[in-house]
């Protein structure tokens, strides 16, 4: 099967795949009146969207996807960039708050080929827990390459204006 396009999270400057999500999809066109449909071989579910953690609300920033039909609305405002060639639209420049609770795994720095949706595939792997689009609490897996025995870190993520401290404390 061929690997599917991820998307991605903005988390702190850096660019996370999205492995997993504990609380259902995060977003789905359904929700703008689109129905998606194949984009291609490496997007079968018919769309993918970019996230930001700004301050501490989830934000989807930018989907893509195709629809059979060819219509495509406008998101919050934002009109789509079509591109005729591929039967798509892409939306970017969102900034559309997500209410999502449950958990996210992101991952950075692929080990493995693109699309093996695990988390021994990246270098760095975290869990952000969220309450209706809201960051609760993130936890630093480590090295998920590497597995090793150890202590895992909390990174309580605290708004200061427009950027975030991060508190790290050892977990028993």
């Amino acid at each position: 099967m061929t690997a599917q396009i991820e998307d991605t999270l903005l988390l702190e400057g850096d660019t996370y795949t999205l492995i997993a999500c504990s609380g259902g999809a995060l977003v789905h066109p359904r929700q703008f009146l689109m129905a998606p449909v194949a984009l291609h071989g490496a997007c079968t579910r018919g769309y993918y969207c970019a996230f930001e953690l700004d301050d501490i609300h989830l934000v989807l920033r930018a989907l893509t996807l195709r629809c059979d039909d060819d219509r495509y609305v406008p998101i919050a405002g934002i009109e789509p960039r079509i591109d005729q060639r591929a039967r798509s639209a892409s939306y970017d420049g969102l900034a559309v708050r997500i209410h999502y609770s449950g958990r996210l795994r992101v991952g950075l720095g692929a080990v493995q080929p693109r699309g093996s949706r695990r988390a021994t595939g990246y270098r760095s792997v975290l869990d952000v827990d969220l309450v209706d689009g809201r960051v609760d609490r993130i936890i630093d897996r480590g090295d998920a390459a590497q597995p090793r025995p150890g202590k895992v870190h909390a990174r309580a993520h605290q708004p200061i204006g427009k950027h975030t401290a991060v508190v790290l404390a050892e977990l028993d």
